[in-house]
């Protein structure tokens, strides 16, 4: 947009240098006749080449914007999910991918920086050129005698072309800018729209909300095949719908299609009502925590109380500073993801639309706050409403209140009426009432938030020296500038000398005899001229490239290797702001302007001493006007600069906002016209903020302008009266030359102070830049000598305590606690209670207040940070998929081959999924993953933690997304690719954790129970049993299916190899255990930890459990053990197998069961 807004400034300049040039040029011809033509005809190639160079500059601008937009795509990526880079320890990569693409896109850059010093340096030297073939057509062709009236009016004349023709590359190259930017505006804005609701209020049936007739959808408007297929569905008003699934099948794809945010291929559809939706990745805006609620609606204090008992917040806003008025940063940094997702509910449930679709909202809550919002919000609150539910939990499933089930398999649906009441409270479910009268926070108390970021840094005064310090050393340092020095002083003295000798050139007696002596020595002084301005913009352009490689270098590396509370902080909107404007004007403006300002000082030097030289102590006339500039320009320097610096700081919101809804877009679209009014209102309102303070740095430089204009004027007058007053006792040629360079001082200085003032503006880009290139490092020193290698996996916390803010709550409180080596630890808790807290000091991602936590016996405050979470491995509940290929996003680093890839694709149970893709492994991944579900991106994660195998693994939250089954299926990848390694799993759903060998319950942020599921389940008044009881978890906890012929064979059969006939035998015809029989003492055996025993899977753990920890208060019948051990060889030794064998004597056919089962 930058680029639009200047080419409105210089699209006038451009035309009005034809009429500039037309009258120069009539009036030159008016001096030197037919030789003006000449000079012309110069103008005109100059010109030709000018437009020559735009041209081709014009296709390099499109590439720069490609390789440009390349590059901030990978920044946007990288540091928009910058938490899962650091755990993964992924930063060389992405710095490595991002210096990349900068290298690329550097290539074009210097390639424009090339072109445009060579149109700079011919349309900057014309008006000599002009005069060197001007005067020698005037005097070899037309052998017409110089004379100094006509040298010097001539080259006045020639000057005052400079500056539109030097100005001309400039203004050309804005224009061409604006209209690359204007045509990928265009290309945007041709782009089509979002297809809207397929049908509009009163095109349905009255008793109808939603109906689709074999409908057919998908994401793109002629797809290869459809994510939904032949979908027939109707929802009636005040249906509570649920819709379940595996992972993948297209339930989020349902809500999408309803939405209206996907292509309707096939079919008809329609929907009728205002619609509220409540996404999966819970969309959270930076401001306070009411405002993300009320999303722009009018405060009724009634309903929003209603809203946030209903949706379980009351405690959450007990807990915060500022209660429901805490700013929320970025993204939501400083909320858990219970709290962010029971905040996108809210905000649906206080829409008060008719139809509410929630997209899995409940996956990240704990049972106990499910089950209080499904009977408070769900069946109470939005009981008149028309309800869209997406969850894995069955006992949702399952409830009463439901009206239809849908089940989504493979994008096509199935779906069955289960009532045709309205009854909305299950039998399960106690019927609260809601509260209408909740305190929290006045909205007079808004001045006293403490906001969860800091405010921008934003200097005051002059750019710091050490600023210019820090970008000339960039540039090259000492030795760039003397080389500089150098050229310019070549230059001035050719430029003076070439004018001196036209001066003598034209008094001389000898002049028409010499004629050819004369171009001669005056061609070289040109020529040489032309050549100095040359060198120096080629040497310039090069060192401020050299200057933005370095700073953007430093400031990546600074950036990737500071630590997480800076991004907690400081807002996405503000890191690319570094990159984008700041890297920008770094990248093509601002070393012309640091090479315009010392080109300037020494022309108005040259300027100044040739004028004092010429008209004597006359000069002493013009120090006061010098004194008038300077104040001046003081006078302006200071507001023009801190407008500039305040224009920097309002374009952060900007970015910030736009990438908050370009994220938020569907959640926008969804709540109705009325929402993405409001969202463009106050986007409007961020862009006129910092379009005011533009306008007022326009203001001032119009001020300056004019000041400038009136003040040259003067200088002018005093001197042409100073050499009319001494003429007597100067020569024509002499008083020529001082007018032509008095008038040069007169520009030289309106330049300088113009200049330098634009330096001053531009030198906040590095200055910016500079603040993030000096960030404090997480590992300023490595930490440590000694390499670390994990080989246990044991992890000792000893009284650890954390807060996120050196003013804020602890979040962990005196943890302390002792994890074995290969052990599976459950970690279970209510929203908050600081279970991911402690998962981000595992991996230090926060430095911990107190305490230590200790790996395999060693203080992990000494293990350098990226050596440390190279060896921990997470699944967490967002996971981070940059664009790129499924192979790249597997094995960033391209250490494994093809087959590896695969072995674990097929292990994460991805095989059937990523085979159907058309080019596989090299199938391109959308941005953050998008062309994947949830869960489906949560088993690519599984399949990376399995490539790399690291001894411990944490699972924070990794099933939320996932149903039962596939759930099933990950615990048993893990139980047995992971059988050595330490696990510690996260979990709000009870019975995800029941196979660990110990489960941690936490709460305010303290370890208060931690023991074995059974011993938990057995404290009737702990608080892991209250959670399971308050959760209703009991019985899914205990249920188990009937044993059947069928289920044991079915179940044994999966352990490895064939049934044999003694197993069968063992079970009557009618499908039941024999009684007294092994199989029988088995299960019964491994029910004991409550194991679901149509699972064999789990079978090992409750084996394992039982044998390794409660072995002496045991008495299995005879040659049951062993048996158990078969069913857990993978956690026994065969030397032992083989001694239990004998020591009890065992028949032959456990023997033989247990080679069956995989055992010997």
């Amino acid at each position: 947009m930058s680029a639009i807004l200047w080419a409105g400034i210089s699209f006038h300049n451009l035309w009005l240098l034809l009429p500039q040039v037309a009258a120069i040029s009539y009036m030159l011809y008016q001096e030197i006749g037919l030789a003006a033509f000449a000079g012309m005809g110069m103008i005109a190639l100059n010109l030709y080449l000018g437009w020559w160079i735009s041209t081709t500059k014009s296709a390099v601008y499109k590439r720069v914007s490609k390789a440009r937009d390349d590059r901030m795509q990978a920044v946007k990526q990288t540091f928009g999910s910058i938490l899962g880079v650091k755990l993964h320890a992924w930063e060389q990569k992405c710095r490595a991918d991002i210096q990349s693409l900068r290298e690329k896109e550097l290539g074009h850059v210097w390639t424009l920086i090339f072109r445009s010093a060579v149109g700079a340096t011919f349309m900057g030297v014309a008006p000599l050129l002009v005069s060197l073939v001007s005067f020698a057509v005037y005097t070899l062709a037309l052998g017409q005698p110089l004379t100094a009236s006509k040298v010097f009016t001539s080259m006045a004349l020639f000057r005052l072309l400079q500056t539109p023709l030097s100005e001309l590359p400039m203004h050309t190259s804005c224009v061409l800018r604006a209209r690359v930017s204007l045509q990928r505006i265009a290309a945007v804005l041709r782009q089509e729209d979002k297809p809207n609701r397929p049908l509009s209020t009163g095109q349905l049936d009255s008793n109808f909300v939603v109906s689709i007739d074999n409908g057919s959808f998908s994401w793109e408007e002629n797809p290869t095949q459809s994510i939904l297929k032949n979908v027939s569905l109707t929802i009636s008003r005040r249906d509570l719908v649920v819709v379940h699934g595996k992972v993948g099948s297209g339930k989020s794809s349902l809500c999408l299609a309803i939405l209206g945010e996907l292509y309707q291929t096939q079919g008809t559809s329609g929907v009728q009502g205002s619609i509220a939706y409540c996404p999966q990745d819970p969309w959270i805006q930076q401001m306070t925590v009411r405002d993300n609620i009320l999303f722009g609606s009018p405060l009724d204090a009634r309903k929003y109380s209603r809203v946030v008992d209903a949706c379980g917040l009351l405690a959450d806003f007990e807990a915060m500073a500022h209660g429901d008025l805490t700013m929320v940063g970025s993204k939501g940094s400083t909320l858990s993801g219970g709290q962010k997702a029971r905040i996108s509910l809210a905000r649906a449930c206080y829409s008060d639309a008719d139809i509410v679709i929630l997209d899995s909202p409940l996956a990240a809550i704990d049972a106990v706050v499910q089950k209080e919002i499904m009977t408070k919000c769900i069946e109470t609150l939005l009981k008149t409403k028309t309800v869209i539910l997406v969850t894995h939990n069955p006992d949702v499933i399952n409830a009463e209140s439901v009206n239809r089930l849908v089940e989504v398999e493979n994008g096509c649906l199935t779906y069955s009426v289960l009532k045709k009441s309205n009854a909305l409270l299950s039998e399960g479910f106690e019927a609260h009432s809601l509260r209408e009268n909740l305190p929290f926070q006045s909205a007079t108390k808004v001045h006293d938030v403490e906001s969860a970021e800091a405010e921008e840094w934003r200097e005051e005064g002059d750019v710091n020296f050490a600023v210019y310090a820090s970008y000339i050393s960039a540039c090259g340092g000492t030795p760039l500038v003397l080389w500089i020095c150098m050229i310019q002083i070549l230059w001035q003295t050719c430029q003076i000398a070439s004018d001196v000798w036209l001066g003598v050139w034209s008094t001389s007696a000898d002049a028409a005899a010499r004629t050819n002596w004369y171009i001669g020595v005056y061609s070289a002084l040109c020529i040489g001229s032309v050549l100095m301005v040359l060198l120096r913009t080629l040497v310039v352009a090069t060192s401020g490239l050299k200057s933005s490689t370095t700073l953007f270098d430093k400031m990546t590396l600074s950036l990737l290797g500071t630590s997480m509370p800076f991004f907690d902080l400081n807002p996405f909107g503000r890191i690319i702001n570094r990159y984008a404007d700041d890297i920008s004007t770094i990248d093509t403006g601002l070393a012309d302007v640091f090479g315009g300002v010392t080109t300037m000082c020494f022309a108005l030097f040259g300027s100044l001493l040739t004028s004092a030289a010429a008209i004597q102590w006359g000069g002493v006339l013009i120090i006061p006007f010098l004194y008038l500039y300077f104040q001046v320009g003081k006078l302006y320097l200071q507001p023009s600069r801190e407008l500039s610096r305040l224009t920097n700081v309002t374009d952060s919101p900007v970015y910030s906002y736009l990438s908050e809804v370009e994220q938020g877009f569907t959640s926008i679209r969804a709540f109705g016209s009325k929402y993405l009014e409001r969202a463009k209102e106050r986007h409007g309102q961020h862009v006129d903020l910092n379009n005011r303070i533009r306008f007022a740095k326009e203001v001032i430089n119009s001020w300056f302008d004019l000041r400038i204009m009136l003040q040259g004027t003067a200088i002018v007058a005093i001197v042409a009266s100073g050499l009319v007053y001494f003429r007597p006792s100067l020569t024509a040629g002499l008083v020529g030359l001082a007018f032509n360079y008095v008038l040069m001082a007169d520009a030289s200085i309106v330049d300088l102070v113009k200049t330098y003032s634009w330096l001053e503006i531009c030198m906040v880009a590095p200055e910016r830049v500079l603040e993030y290139c000096n960030l404090h490092s997480e590992d300023p020193c490595g930490d440590s000598k000694t390499a670390f290698m994990l080989k246990q996996g044991a992890i000792e916390f000893n009284q650890v305590q954390l807060r996120y803010k050196p003013t804020g709550e602890l979040v962990l409180k005196d943890v302390t606690c002792s994890i074995r080596g290969g052990e599976k630890i459950g970690i279970v808790g209510r929203t908050g209670a600081g279970k991911s807290s402690l998962t981000m000091v595992l991996f230090r991602m926060y430095p911990i207040e107190s305490g230590s936590i200790l790996i395999d016996g060693r203080d992990i405050s000494t293990i350098p940070k990226q050596e440390l979470r190279r060896q921990l491995s997470i699944i967490p509940q967002s996971p981070v998929l940059f664009k790129g290929t499924l192979h790249q996003y597997l094995d960033p680093f391209g250490s494994f081959d093809d087959a590896a890839l695969w072995s674990v694709v097929a292990k994460a149970g991805l095989h059937k999924l990523v085979s159907k893709m058309p080019e596989k492994l090299s199938t391109q991944l959308a941005d953050k993953g998008s062309n994947l579900s949830v869960g489906e991106r949560q088993m690519l994660c599984l399949a990376r933690a399995l490539l790399v195998q690291s001894k411990i693994i944490v699972l924070d939250e990794a099933t939320a997304a996932m149903d039962h089954e596939t759930d099933e299926q990950l615990q048993r990848v893990i139980s047995t690719e992971f059988a050595d390694a330490t696990v510690l799993t996260i979990a709000h759903r009870l019975h995800t954790v029941m196979h660990s060998d110990r489960i941690m319950v936490m709460d305010g942020g303290r370890v208060v129970e931690m023991d074995s599921p059974r011993a938990l389940l057995a404290k009737e008044d702990g608080v892991f049993s209250h959670l399971a009881k308050d959760g209703d978890e009991i019985s899914t906890i205990l249920s188990r299916k009937p044993l059947t012929r069928g289920t044991a064979i079915v179940s044994l059969r999966r352990l490895k190899g064939p049934v044999t006939g003694q197993v069968v035998s063992s079970l009557t015809p009618g499908g039941e255990i024999g009684s007294g029989g092994y199989l029988e003492h088995i299960f019964r055996f491994a029910a004991k930890d409550h194991c679901n025993v149509d699972c064999p899977d789990q079978l090992p753990y409750a084996v394992r459990r039982n044998l390794d920890f409660h072995e002496e208060s045991l008495t299995p019948p005879d040659g049951t053990e062993v048996l158990c051990f078969a069913l857990a060889n993978r956690f026994c030794n065969i030397q032992t197998v083989l001694m239990k064998i004998k020591r009890n004597k065992c028949p032959y056919h456990f023997v033989e069961i247990m080679a069956c089962s995989g055992g010997c």
